[in-house]
């Protein structure tokens, strides 16, 4: 008889980043393994990603910047739901997780997942809080990148273990032998981290049309002042919208794994990058860097008149992807619950 390990997979909603799409493909991948019974469960409302997980999805149903009572309401069924479950690991995947199972009575071995290089940032003293109640249940902590520090106080276990990068955002579209250059891309949450008024403030000085692929709580004032620009809103695919004439350009001020990047290059978009040490880890070739709105405008005067490709060669690109297979990595996730589950 097999011994079945309950595992509940805990997000902050089904969509919305890299971080939910790596823990949808995870539990997809997970599902399939004959003794784990994966649940996936995000906290806030939204619609299906393209990644189809697989397994059970449970709805806590908070709803996203809703008010204190609904976020109350929200923490209670996430108790129940808890309860009801009694699963043998909590997987908690970026902070809202963490914060709703610090207050919650289970005896589930617990893992941590940190995606970011500064998590916590905007809520520093809570995020001590919530690591001081979890540290003493966590058995392992896994982040994603050599880049995000180790935990202090550090915890019992701690493992690097990159997210997957799922085929379904990798687009059969050919690149198109076209001189033209069309748009410069954004691509992210509208948030202090990924920075999209850098992004603006460059785009609003090039003669390159604009498109904006996400949302964010900057989102109302960045269109009230940049109107003309191309606003798109969360999609479950950003690529199906661009091409090989496009020119994506990465503001983020830090990153924790850089999973859009990887993205635009297996569908071989051009990209441009801020120099910044978490891009800087990628070792793209130094023309692919900006410093500042001087820079990016020069290089982005380069790619319009076809002067540069901004394109890296697939052999580079495969060696950044083939190490981000979804099987690889739901293996040494595998091995990791069966050893502390």
């Amino acid at each position: 008889m097999i011994d079945i390990q309950k595992v509940a997979i805990v997000t902050n909603s089904l969509t919305g980043g890299g971080a939910e799409r790596a823990m949808n493909t995870l539990a997809r991948e997970l599902s399939q393994e004959p003794n784990l019974e994966i649940f996936l469960i995000p906290i806030n409302s939204g619609p299906a990603d393209l990644i189809e997980p697989h397994c059970r999805i449970i709805n806590v149903g908070r709803t996203w910047r809703g008010s204190l009572f609904n976020t109350l309401k929200s923490f209670l069924r996430f108790q129940y739901y808890i309860y009801k479950l009694s699963p043998n690991l909590v997987i908690l995947n970026c902070d809202l997780p963490e914060f709703f199972f610090t207050f919650t009575i289970s005896k589930a071995r617990v893992v941590v997942v940190d995606h970011n290089t500064k998590s916590w940032k905007t809520r520093p003293h809570i995020g001590r809080l919530v690591w001081f109640g979890l540290r003493w249940r966590t058995s392992v902590v896994v982040r994603v990148s050599n880049r995000i520090a180790i935990r202090n106080p550090e915890p019992k276990v701690d493992l690097v273990i990159q997210n997957p990068l799922p085929t379904e955002l990798i687009s059969s579209k050919h690149i198109q032998d076209d001189s033209r250059r069309d748009r410069l891309a954004f691509i992210g949450r509208l948030t202090e981290q990924k920075d999209p008024t850098l992004f603006c403030e460059i785009a609003s000085r090039s003669t390159l049309r604009s498109i904006l692929i996400g949302d964010g709580a900057m989102g109302p004032s960045l269109r009230e002042s940049y109107p003309h620009f191309e606003w798109v809103g969360q999609v479950s695919n950003p690529w199906n919208l661009l091409r090989s004439t496009d020119l994506l350009l990465l503001t983020s001020a830090y990153e924790g794994d850089g999973l859009v990047l990887l993205e635009a290059l297996a569908n071989r978009i051009p990209v441009l990058v801020r120099d910044t040490p978490d891009f800087r880890d990628f070792c793209l070739p130094e023309s692919y860097y900006f410093k500042d709105i001087r820079g990016a405008l020069l290089k982005i005067n380069q790619f319009a008149s076809g002067e540069q490709d901004f394109l890296l060669s697939q052999d580079f690109v495969d060696s950044l992807i083939g190490a981000r297979q979804a099987k690889k990595i739901a293996n040494e996730w595998s091995t990791l619950i069966l050893k502390h589950g």
